[in-house]
């Protein structure tokens, strides 16, 4: 027969095996996420870039046709009241911001496009 200490040591891992078990899968967490992680943020950086010239050429293709810039994104698309010598669209779409979709792009007042966040 077995004592009571050496029955109680077949039945479970002691603290230390548990924080040493612990302590490796955060290492290996921690060295891993970042690599299947890291292709995320350069992909969002490109759309964004890509938006963000298209955008800003729509918005030249505009000025040359009615001598200014527009005031809104969505005059790329539609022609505003009032406007004289839109040709447009300019744009099929307006672009997605990759950042947060629901927010979109905004131009200012001398054609500069930028994601709204």
């Amino acid at each position: 027969m077995h004592s009571k200490r050496e029955m109680g040591r077949d039945f479970g891992f002691t603290l230390w095996e548990v924080l040493v078990a612990m302590a490796l899968s955060g290492f290996l967490l921690y060295s891993l996420v970042p690599h299947f992680a890291s292709p995320v943020l350069p992909l969002k950086k490109r759309i964004d870039q890509g938006n963000i010239v298209q955008i800003q050429g729509a918005a030249q293709a505009y000025r040359v046709d009615v001598g200014a810039y527009p005031r809104l994104l969505t005059d790329l698309l539609d022609a505003p009241a009032g406007v004289a010598g839109w040709q447009g669209p300019y744009l099929r779409e307006l672009p997605v911001n990759p950042w947060n979709p629901a927010l979109g792009y905004s131009v200012d007042t001398l054609g500069r496009a930028k994601a709204l966040r």
